[in-house]
């Protein structure tokens, strides 16, 4: 009779009668491991449901690129707002957009269920780290650093809302098309220069003209070139790229230089007394300016001095000396960024200051009046400039306004990374996880019997195979 626990028999076959042997030595085993194992899973799974467990979402980065963000400015220069992207009108539009009026019959709950994230740089959350541990180095680096993120997670919470992942995901979608429109519509700056600057009064002193028209062309000029920094391509109906009206600018700029050399030389006047009062002006105003831009750059040259690289050191070992290596992080090149702006602009103030201190000069002998062929000459020149200059403030606007209008938009914000599923850290059923706990407990209970006994079989050979060679012994002695 084969009492084993194996349920395979001499002959090699797995029969019904040695399974149902092991099934029922194993019985008590199993249900113990069973036991075991859902106590344990229970142990481990409930606290993690309960406290780890994250809502399913959908997210997408997006990033924004034009001047001023990296100070947290938007397009007009205030502060940004990036809960704007969930603004009232932006919700309707990418609800009606996406089908979902009936889903969503209140805007404020979708508004409840986005998140809009900061995105920080790796550098500036090690920083941030390294300063709540304690370290002092980075709490004094972060007392003179001021972070303003540029790219931002937003993420939709579909359970809350009853959605399916795919609804969120075209939802969200809809959301970022709508705010871009919104964004366009809100910065298109239409007719953002007025002609009005140029359009001065009939009395105001040649100087005054320049004075006037130098400082508005520049403002003009820099804006322009920081929108041929974000897209250098885009061309108006007018036949004018944003490059193009910087070429225009050089050549406008350079007739407004040849009416400073025709004031200077001569020292053109409808009184003297009155130029050289406003030339004062704007030279107090220069030094002014220097100054404070003096003091900026010695402030961003102490600040990049102190700043701590990452170190690290590598050691390849075979006789080779180690090597220190030093990494500067984003903050490091935000200072040096904004160094070199600071350097831009005091060679422009000094290049200024040249100016204006030469004709403070021309202008110190205010007692000899100008003659009239120059004051007739003077009126001639400003007719042609104020002409010239009206024509590129026209042209500016158009291109501009067309600008923002197809392409702005799109360019300042961008999907970075396109709507995502994210899966709670928790989402398995507990009945899943407790059947695959009882399907591994039985299986391990019946191996775990079936090993027993199998070892509890082989210490039983050798005491059945010395009884027979003892009997024989036994006999040859009668014998």
């Amino acid at each position: 009779m084969n009492d084993t626990y194996d349920p395979v028999s001499e002959t090699g076959e797995i029969t019904f009668a040695g399974i149902g042997r092991l099934i029922k030595r194993s019985a008590l085993r199993v249900v113990l491991y069973v036991l075991i194992g859902v106590l344990a899973a229970s142990l481990i799974v409930l606290p993690v449901k309960m406290f780890v467990h994250t809502d399913p979402s959908v997210t997408a980065r997006v990033e924004f690129v034009y001047s001023g963000i990296e100070n947290g400015l938007d397009p007009f220069g205030t502060v940004f707002d990036k809960n704007q992207i969930k603004n009232n009108s932006v919700l309707t539009a990418a609800i009606a957009a996406s089908g979902l009026e009936s889903e969503i019959p209140v805007v404020a709950d979708l508004r409840e269920a986005i998140v809009i994230t900061d995105v920080v740089s790796e550098e500036y959350q090690e920083l941030k780290d390294l300063a709540a541990s304690g370290n002092t180095e980075a709490q004094n680096q972060l007392l003179g650093y001021t972070y303003y993120p540029t790219r931002f997670d937003i993420s939709v919470d579909y359970a809350a809302l009853g959605l399916s992942r795919k609804e969120t995901i075209g939802l969200l979608d809809n959301i970022i098309a709508a705010y871009r429109q919104y964004f366009t519509e809100r910065y298109s700056n239409r007719e953002a220069f007025t002609t009005q600057d140029f359009d001065l009064e009939s009395d105001v002193e040649y100087v005054t003209y320049y004075i006037r028209y130098e400082t508005y062309l520049l403002t003009i000029n820099e804006y322009v070139e920081s929108l041929t920094d974000i897209d250098s391509t885009y061309v108006a109906s007018n036949g004018k790229s944003l490059a193009a009206l910087r070429s225009m600018y050089t050549v406008l700029s350079e007739e407004l230089n040849s009416f400073y050399r025709f004031i200077l030389n001569d020292a053109v006047a409808k009184d003297k007394t009155t130029a050289a009062a406003e030339i004062g002006e704007i030279v107090q105003q220069l030094n002014d300016e220097k100054t404070a831009v003096d003091n900026e750059i010695a402030s961003l040259k102490t600040q990049i001095e102190n700043y701590k690289p990452n170190t690290t050191t590598s050691n390849p070992g075979n006789g080779l000396g180690s090597t220190i290596i030093m990494e500067y992080g984003d903050g490091y090149d935000e200072l040096q960024r904004q160094l070199a702006s600071a350097n831009t602009r005091l060679s422009e103030i000094t290049r200024r200051q040249s100016r204006y201190g030469r004709l403070e000069t021309a202008f110190s002998d205010t007692g000899t009046p100008t003659d009239e062929a120059l004051i007739t000459e003077a009126e001639e020149k400003v007719t042609s400039l104020k002409s010239n200059c009206i024509n590129y403030i026209n042209t500016v606007n158009q291109t501009v306004t067309e600008y923002f209008a197809e392409r702005y938009g799109a360019n300042a914000v961008r999907t970075i990374q396109p709507p995502v599923y994210a899966r709670g850290t928790m989402n398995v059923p507990l009945l899943y996880i407790y059947a695959a706990v009882v399907i591994v407990a039985i299986a391990a209970g019946l191996i775990v019997t079936h090993v027993k006994g199998k070892a509890l079989e082989i210490r039983r050979r050798p005491k059945a195979a010395a009884q027979p060679a003892d009997n024989a012994d036994g006999d040859k002695d009668d014998a």
